[in-house]
């Protein structure tokens, strides 16, 4: 004879709470799986080209690099940073930038694939206008 288990449904409120025991690198990819996934559901099919756009677009320094580069910039709030952090300091910002150029070129290309402006693509995307790292 089957019986019906209940299937205990799970909340969103429970979904955010498991999200901040994450790191940091485990949530970007959450996040932007449940992006790919709500497009999915909305039924919306993405070329290639766009889904390697938005790859782009989402890319950041990883944890560990976003970590270390928060770091010496207070080293160097503080003037306590050595020569060699200070190089440190100066590529990582420059990784920084070259992540923020692409990110910058990706957005172009992709409004112009969707026919929209770069910034209503961003609100569509839930992206903040600020510099990410």
């Amino acid at each position: 004879m089957p019986t019906d288990i209940a299937k205990s449904k799970v909340t969103p409120d429970q979904i955010l709470q498991d999200m901040a025991r994450l790191t940091t690198r485990q949530l970007e990819r959450v996040i932007e799986q449940a992006a790919f996934l709500r497009l999915q559901k909305s039924k919306v099919a993405l070329s290639a080209r766009e889904s390697n756009l938005l790859q782009i677009i989402n890319r950041g320094l990883t944890a560990e690099k976003s970590a270390r580069l928060d770091e010496l910039q207070a080293r160097l709030r503080d003037e306590t940073i050595g020569e060699r952090e200070h190089a440190q300091l100066l590529r990582l910002t420059e990784e920084l930038e070259r992540l923020g150029a692409e990110r910058l070129k990706a957005l172009i290309e992709l409004s112009a694939i969707r026919k929209t402006s770069v910034a209503q693509l961003m609100e569509e995307l839930n992206l903040a206008e600020a510099a990410y790292a």
